[in-house]
């Protein structure tokens, strides 16, 4: 007896097994990556917020600086208002690849949301280091924001497939700590395999990403002085 039935009714030649394999296209993979990479597009977002704040690169960041109020009330409300933004324009890319280019991407929309609303944060996170960390020029900060958005997506595979396996095989550190990477490898786990095992560790490096980022921002715009505003 197996389970609970007779052994002769049992039919050999039956695949009791659920064949989880599926055949991810190509261009479906590009577009998690191209996603992936609009998440993090809230870098630009951010530089400009932090711009707002500072008092040497703008009149509304001399009106700040001259109130008794925090920078870091003025900061999280940035962030938030950065956040809300650039969501909508994720929102707008999906809702185009999905009703005109007719490519479905999402079974967990759940999974895929919070997985793309963390990229959306740390891509903000990130334009606010950039533009506390250094006294660039609003244009030099633009121009590292781009640089580095381009080169994370291209490791990430966005450029070819071949480049993501590639990565995976040889630099598999380099595709665990890569945000983009770790943005759109969770969103094929989830959408093609199926499978959510993986994804706590990736909110956690996003998490954590974000949370060193905004404190080492907070401190950098909390030690800028100014002779006179």
């Amino acid at each position: 007896v197996i389970m609970n039935r007779p052994l002769t009714a049992i039919d050999l030649s039956v695949d009791y097994l659920a064949d989880r394999n599926q055949e991810a296209s190509n261009i479906v993979l590009v577009f998690y990556a191209i996603i992936a990479m609009f998440s993090l597009y809230g870098i630009f977002a951010g530089i400009e917020t932090v711009s707002l704040l500072q008092a040497n690169l703008s009149y509304v960041g001399i009106r700040i600086n001259v109130t008794p109020l925090k920078k870091g009330n003025f900061l999280l409300a940035g962030i938030i208002v950065a956040l809300i933004l650039n969501l909508l324009s994720n929102v707008i890319l999906l809702i185009f690849i999905s009703c005109v280019l007719k490519i479905p991407l999402f079974s967990e929309l759940l999974y895929s949301a919070i997985i793309i609303i963390m990229g959306n944060l740390l891509g903000v996170a990130l334009g606010v280091f950039i533009g506390a960390s250094n006294k660039k020029s609003n244009d030099t900060k633009t121009l590292m924001g781009i640089v580095i958005t381009l080169v994370l997506s291209f490791f990430s595979g966005m450029m070819g497939p071949d480049i993501k396996v590639f990565i995976d095989q040889k630099l598999p550190v380099l595709a665990r700590l890569n945000p983009i990477s770790i943005i759109s490898n969770s969103l094929y786990r989830i959408n093609l395999l199926g499978s959510t095992r993986n994804i706590r560790e990736g909110f956690m490096v996003l998490s954590l990403y974000c949370m060193v980022l905004i404190l080492a921002s907070y401190i950098f715009l909390r030690r800028k002085k100014y002779d006179s505003v």
